[in-house]
């Protein structure tokens, strides 16, 4: 019951959001961090930068943001790429994104602008989650890398 109030809420939440996404180069990664991006590309849904800067977001977002980065990276270092290995990691992640939420305390435009980098990537979660073969799951989560790495290139 509680899975579903808590879908009901996300799904209200976004439902003004325009979803979809854009293959970009894999996120560039240093010594096991993501890298800063400089470009301005745009994402399909309208994120860009805030008159060339990154968006402002806050300290619990960050933290959240870099803990899902950590997941990405152990499971990328992992030698398990089966569709059960995707499907645990989409659970560690659907944690991490829900903790974000809830800890969010962001408002105006910063906080409008994470929300066209967090529906794609909830939306990935999810089909993560309901992929049936590896192969579409190894594809899921090469988008799901992408749409962590815009936000190194879009919030500071």
């Amino acid at each position: 019951m509680n899975k579903i109030i808590i879908l009901v809420l996300l799904i209200t939440g976004f439902w003004a959001c325009n979803p979809g996404t854009e293959k970009a180069p894999d996120s560039a990664k240093e010594g096991g961090a993501y890298a800063e991006r400089t470009t301005t590309t745009h994402t399909k849904n309208g994120l860009q930068l805030n008159n060339g800067s990154r968006w402002v977001a806050d300290a619990p977002t960050n933290a959240n943001v870099k803990n899902m980065q950590g997941i990405i990276e152990n499971f990328d270092a992992g030698t398990d790429q089966s569709l059960a290995a995707h499907w645990a990691v989409s659970a560690q992640l659907h944690t991490a994104l829900n903790k974000m939420i809830s800890e969010c305390r962001m408002k105006g435009a910063n906080h409008d602008a994470l929300h066209l980098w967090l529906e794609p990537l909830l939306n990935q979660v999810k089909q993560l989650k309901a992929a049936s073969s590896e192969n579409e799951a190894s594809g899921i989560w090469q988008t799901i890398r992408t749409q962590v790495g815009y936000y190194n290139q879009y919030f500071e």
